[in-house]
C-alpha cells in the first residue's frame, strides 16, 4: 500500500474555533493525507472535538509574536523622540524578533526530525515559519490567506516560495492582489471554507439554553450576534440599534456571543450602555460559546457588524446554512456570502440607521424573512458545502506536491 503523503499545517490562531476549526474539520476528513498540526497552543484547547487517526498535533512556544512587536514598537515611538534611542530601540525589537523566529524554526524542526514533509501550509499567508520549514524539508508549500492582513510577515523571497496562493473569499483575493502585486495571478484561487452545519449541530451537545428559550417563549424577536467582542467587530453597533428600537419594539432581545480580547476600556463601553438604557433584561454578554450552533438553532436573525474588511464571517454561513436570515454589513467578503435582498440582508458599515432600519422591517413583517432565508441556506450550501471543499483541497493537495515531486526530480537530473 503506497504511504500517504503528508500535509504539516501551521496556524498561529490565539483563540478556539474560526479558521482552526475548519482547517482540522477539512483535514479529519481527508483520510488519504497524513495531517500534522503545529500550532502555538494545544490544539485541544482550540478545538474541542476528536481527532482522526491520520491527524495529530504539535505544539511550538513563541515568546515575541506580531502584536507584541507591535505594540513594542509603538511604545517606542511614543515614549521617545531621540532618533539615537529610537534606533537602537528598534534594532532590540528586531533581535527579538530574529531569535523568536529562529527558536520557533529549531522546534519544529526538531518535533519533525524524523518525519518527511510533503507539503507546508500556512494558515494566515506567507510566514516565515511554514517558508523556512518548506525549504529546509524540501516540500511544496501553499500560503492560505484568511484575513487582510495576512501579508504582514511577507517578504519577497518568502512571497514567491508556494506552489499554490489560497484565499478564503473571492473579495480577499482581490485585496491581496492589489497589496502584494507581485503574487503570480495564475496560482491565486479562491477556495471557501468547508461548513455542514446541519451535520455538526447534530454531532455536538449545548450548554445552558433556557435564557435563549425564555425569550422565545415569551415571543421575543431573538438576535444572535456571536463574534470576538472588540471595536472592529462593531457591538457596539449593534447595541446602539437595540437602543433607538427598544420602545418601538419592546421584544427585541440581543445576544452577544464572544470573548473579549483583553480590550478593558471596549468591554467596559458595553456595559455601560445596558446599564444606561437599562437594557440587561433583553441584551445578553454571554461569553465564549463553544455551542453556538445551538443558540442560532434558537435565533431568529444572525446579526454580524465589522466595521473593518472582513475576509468572509464564518458564523454567517453556519447560520445560513441553519436556516437564520442573516444581517451583516458590507465589508470586506461578507456580500459574497450574503446577497442584499436575496440571500439575506446588508447595510454600510458604521450605518447604524440603517441597520435599525432593516430589523424595524424585520419585526414588522415588511421582510419576507423566512424566503430569504431559505434562500440563505440554499447559497450557502452551494457554495461552502463541506464535500465541494473537500475535493477542491484534494486536488490542489495532489498536484502541488506532484507538481514540486517534478521540479526536484528535473533538477537533480
Amino acid at each position: 500500500m503506497m504511504n500517504k503523503k503528508t500535509i504539516l499545517i501551521f496556524d498561529q490562531v490565539e483563540t478556539s474555533g474560526g479558521s482552526i476549526a475548519r482547517a482540522v474539520d477539512l483535514a479529519n476528513e481527508l483520510q488519504e493525507f497524513q495531517f500534522i498540526f503545529i500550532n502555538y497552543h494545544p490544539l485541544k484547547d482550540l478545538y474541542n472535538k476528536p481527532l482522526s487517526g491520520h491527524v495529530t498535533a504539535k505544539r511550538v512556544f513563541s515568546f515575541y509574536n506580531y502584536q507584541r512587536k507591535s505594540a513594542h514598537i509603538k511604545a517606542l515611538k511614543e515614549l521617545t523622540s531621540n532618533n539615537l534611542m529610537r534606533f537602537f530601540g528598534l534594532k532590540f525589537i528586531a533581535l527579538l524578533d530574529l531569535l523568536n523566529e529562529y527558536s520557533v524554526v529549531i522546534q519544529t524542526l526538531m518535533k519533525t526530525l524524523f518525519l518527511n514533509i510533503d507539503l507546508v501550509q500556512a494558515n494566515g499567508g506567507a510566514h516565515f515559519l511554514p517558508y523556512r520549514l518548506a525549504t529546509i524539508k524540501k516540500a511544496a508549500l501553499i500560503y492560505y490567506f484568511r484575513h487582510l492582513d495576512d501579508y504582514r510577515w511577507a517578504e519577497g523571497k518568502m512571497l514567491g516560495r508556494a506552489n499554490d496562493y489560497i484565499f478564503v473569499s473571492a473579495n480577499l483575493m482581490k485585496a491581496h492582489l492589489e497589496l502584494l502585486q507581485t503574487l503570480p495571478r495564475d496560482r491565486c484561487q479562491v477556495v471557501h471554507s468547508p461548513f455542514d452545519s446541519e451535520k455538526t449541530l447534530a454531532k455536538t451537545t449545548a450548554s445552558n439554553l433556557n435564557f435563549i428559550q425564555e425569550f422565545k417563549a415569551n415571543g421575543y424577536l431573538v438576535i444572535l450576534h456571536a463574534a470576538r467582542i472588540c471595536h472592529d467587530k462593531g457591538q457596539h453597533i449593534a447595541i446602539d440599534a437595540i437602543i433607538q428600537l427598544k420602545d418601538k419594539h419592546p421584544k427585541i432581545a440581543l445576544i452577544l456571543a464572544g470573548s473579549f480580547e483583553g480590550d478593558e476600556e471596549y468591554e467596559k463601553t458595553l456595559r455601560a450602555k445596558i446599564q444606561e438604557h437599562q437594557l440587561s433584561d433583553r441584551v445578553l454578554l454571554v461569553g465564549h460559546r463553544d455551542d453556538v450552533l445551538h443558540l442560532l438553532h434558537y435565533a431568529d436573525i444572525a446579526l454580524q457588524t465589522p466595521l473593518w474588511f472582513e475576509a468572509l464571517g464564518g458564523s454567517l454561513i453556519e447560520a445560513m446554512q441553519l436556516g437564520v436570515l442573516t444581517v451583516t454589513s458590507d465589508t470586506g467578503g461578507t456580500s459574497e456570502a450574503v446577497i442584499h435582498q436575496k440571500t439575506g440582508l446588508l447595510y454600510p458599515p458604521g450605518d447604524t440607521d440603517e441597520l435599525v432600519n432593516l430589523l424595524n422591517q424585520i419585526a414588522e413583517g415588511s421582510i419576507d424573512a423566512k424566503a430569504l432565508a431559505q434562500a440563505g441556506k440554499e447559497h450557502a450550501y452551494k457554495n461552502w458545502g463541506a464535500e465541494l471543499i473537500q475535493q477542491k483541497m484534494r486536488t490542489i493537495y495532489s498536484n502541488a506536491i506532484a507538481t514540486f515531486e517534478k521540479q526536484k526530480s528535473d533538477i537533480s537530473h
